[in-house]
């Protein structure tokens, strides 16, 4: 998936841009494409994001098959988890999330002139229930105590963020 990724922010921009983003969220752009709040930094980087889940919406290419496909079976497992620790039926969030899509969004993030004016990513809150993340390398952070305290990426590990949406099951429930 990484080698895949990388062959594709490697091409020539106009390559690139024949996989624009266009009245949807699936597609390549920078990061203001997918910018939701109106702020004065950007953000500084370019973004692939395709629908995997469910796979009608999918435009397969092998390695996101394989790599979209065991990152579903990690989050079906958390999904099981969590419902146990929460108190429920192993199977309740997974029955809750059945057809929702998923996204896979790969971000690169190019050298930048001045980068004391700019972010990878502006600060947020995944919306999803689940953001899990193959972090390559060092800058995401997390809020926590009101302060940020930084990630460090652990090689071939994955990092699991909880959103916004599994956040109010658990008062839902």
């Amino acid at each position: 998936m990484r080698d895949t990724a990388a062959e594709f922010f490697n091409l020539p921009l106009e390559e690139k841009n024949k996989y624009a983003t266009q009245n949807d969220l699936q597609g390549y752009g920078h990061g203001q494409a997918f910018a939701v709040s109106k702020k004065k930094t950007l953000d500084w980087t370019d973004c692939l994001m395709l629908f995997i889940y469910p796979s009608a919406y999918r435009n397969p290419k092998d390695a996101i098959e394989a790599y979209s496909a065991g990152v579903n079976k990690v989050g079906e497992r958390l999904l099981s988890a969590l419902s146990v620790l929460m108190g429920m039926n192993k199977d309740t969030l997974q029955e809750m999330h059945e057809g929702v899509m998923h996204v896979l969004r790969m971000n690169y993030y190019p050298t930048c002139s001045m980068p004391d004016e700019v972010l990878g990513v502006s600060p947020h809150s995944d919306a999803s229930s689940l953001t899990i993340l193959m972090q390559d390398v060092a800058g995401l952070q997390i809020r926590h105590d009101g302060g940020w305290v930084s990630v460090n990426p652990i090689p071939n590990a994955l990092v699991v963020n909880i959103g916004d949406a599994l956040e109010v099951f658990k008062y839902k429930i």
